[in-house]
């Protein structure tokens, strides 16, 4: 376990690293495209803008990833929202001022740390170009923000479907479904009290949502201290993202021991249901508008979950989503039975997985 934690944590580190190089390149592309349109097909604002941009993209980048991720993702939404405005809209903006200082530097000699001797830089600050960019930097952090933070909010994609009328006509569609559910959470309210529980809920909810987006997985709902996720089945499939996902969380908990004995006096378990099928995905509501699956995957997912109990076992996944899945190295099936679900016709074969070494 601590050497996949350790492999887990090394993926993280990469990720994370390759994120910041890919919001540099991002930025210095969205650089060079606004100096272009705003100023032509001339080498120093191109330049300029390319600088900028690749600044702005790789120091938001490292922002996000190693700042936010780590100590204010779990502010309030107004909280959040102000927060990362100030800050992008401060990052702009003395991003701006630095290129205009080391430009004067070099055509001119004027030293960085030279301001009000420096009228050309005065006259930038006063006149209203500076300000002008200000508001602009202000203004559009803010929009990009709240658009971001109300993405959040609904769900991954989920605004983005909205937008686009996706689902406003209901669709058929292939996915595969985790239930994810805390073991003994009955008992556990009763323990610790209902408000301390909230908050283990809630924490453990913050603390799992990273390995299901790392495993390319879409969080569909929370039901009480449930978790339900939902792949399409190309990236379900693709390396065993689904199943690996089960194992990544496992592993996060682990890793996160230390952090819920000091807080809660334990470390929370969950068991896990997996099975596959054909679904209606659609709008409904309308005041609170929802993307809804209906289907009999959604109720037989369920079921597969809660017989965990009664084999034993973490982790339950139907012999359907077996034949579908390659095979993983380090994953290995063990056959459960054929058992009689309830509302099914016909018995459904059920499967664990456990990890075990390479010979």
């Amino acid at each position: 376990m601590s050497q996949m934690i350790a492999v887990n944590r090394r993926a993280r580190q990469l990720r994370k690293a390759r994120s910041v190089a890919i919001g540099g390149g991002v930025g210095a592309t969205l650089g060079l495209l606004f100096a272009l349109l705003l100023q032509g097909l001339h080498l120093g604002p191109l330049l300029n803008g390319c600088i900028n941009g690749m600044v702005i993209g790789g120091v938001g980048a490292m922002f996000e990833n190693y700042v936010f991720q780590v100590r204010f993702r779990k502010l309030n939404f107004l909280s959040v929202l102000l927060f990362r405005s100030l800050f992008y809209a401060t990052l702009v903006s003395v991003t701006v001022i630095l290129e205009i200082k080391a430009y004067r530097l070099v055509r001119y000699g004027i030293p960085l740390t030279e301001i009000s001797g420096d009228p050309g830089f005065m006259e930038f600050l006063v006149d209203g170009e500076f300000w002008a960019i200000l508001a602009f930097a202000v203004v559009g952090s803010f929009i990009i923000n709240f658009m971001r933070q109300i993405n959040r909010l609904l769900g991954q994609n989920v605004l983005l479907n909205y937008l686009t009328g996706r689902y406003h006509k209901p669709i058929e569609e292939e996915r595969i479904f985790l239930f994810l559910d805390m073991r003994s959470s009955t008992t556990i309210a009763e323990r610790i009290g209902h408000l301390p529980f909230h908050q283990l809920i809630n924490d453990c909810f913050f603390d799992l949502t990273e390995p299901i987006i790392e495993a390319k997985g879409e969080i569909y709902q929370y039901v009480g201290d449930e978790i339900v996720v939902t792949w399409p089945m190309a990236k379900g499939l693709h390396d065993a993202n689904c199943i690996r996902c089960f194992f990544a969380i496992a592993d996060q908990m682990e890793e996160l021991r230390e952090t819920y004995i000091a807080k809660y006096g334990f470390v929370p378990e969950f068991k896990a249901g997996y099975h596959y099928g054909t679904v209606i995905i659609g709008e409904i509501g309308d005041v609170k508008k929802e993307i809804a699956f209906h289907g009999d995957p959604v109720n037989t997912t369920a079921r597969i979950q809660a017989e965990c109990n009664g084999f034993g076992v973490n982790i339950l996944l139907s012999g359907d989503l077996l034949e579908r899945l390659p095979s993983v190295p380090e994953l290995k099936p063990h056959a459960i039975g054929s058992i009689q679900l309830r509302g099914k016709e016909h018995p459904v074969e059920l499967f664990t997985m456990r990890r075990e070494p390479n010979p």
